[in-house]
């Protein structure tokens, strides 16, 4: 090849190798930069999506709640009116008994030692308190042999009053 050839070959190749030297200067430099940036620009934008979605699906996690709550507040409301009302729309809730007191036939009280409990007796009577140590229990029966039968009927349930009425005395004593 002559000289010529030969220089432009070699001006060439000088030119090509900095040309490759400043794309490679350009890939390290403000390409790469640009490339981070880019990359922290769509993780910014995936950590803000992912807030999104989890404050969307907590948002929802709450509305079912308090729907929930809702109903089961409904729902309670309807048992306890259906509980204290005859099937005549009566109110057969007749107080609280937790003190003592009369309680009639067919009404629904609130009583218990440990805790409310609701009581509806089969026959007129009386809640006795219990007072420290001492524990009365009673029993309205009239004359004649129409009651004893009753008592015979309901010996059961006087047994378990008597025996619940020891109990309570044996454990505050």
């Amino acid at each position: 090849m002559n000289t010529e050839k030969m220089e432009n070959l070699s001006r060439f190749e000088a030119e090509l190798a900095s040309a490759a030297a400043a794309l490679q200067a350009f890939a390290r430099g403000p390409a790469q930069s640009a490339a981070d940036e880019v990359g922290a620009s769509f993780e910014r934008a995936g950590e803000r999506i992912a807030r999104a979605l989890s404050g969307a699906a907590m948002g929802g996690e709450n509305a079912f709640k308090r729907m929930a709550k809702v109903i089961l507040e409904e729902l309670a409301k309807i048992a306890l009116q259906r509980l204290f009302t005859q099937g005549d729309g009566k109110p057969s809730f007749f107080g609280a008994r937790a003190g003592g007191g009369a309680v009639n036939v067919g009404g629904a009280y609130l009583v218990g030692e440990r805790g409310p409990e609701l009581f509806v007796p089969r026959q007129a009577g009386e809640i006795a308190a219990a007072q420290a140590g001492a524990v009365s229990v009673h029993f309205h029966i009239g004359g004649g042999d129409a009651n004893a039968i009753a008592i015979a009927r309901h010996q059961g349930q006087i047994a378990a009053a008597v025996a619940r009425a020891v109990a309570y005395g044996r454990r505050n004593l």
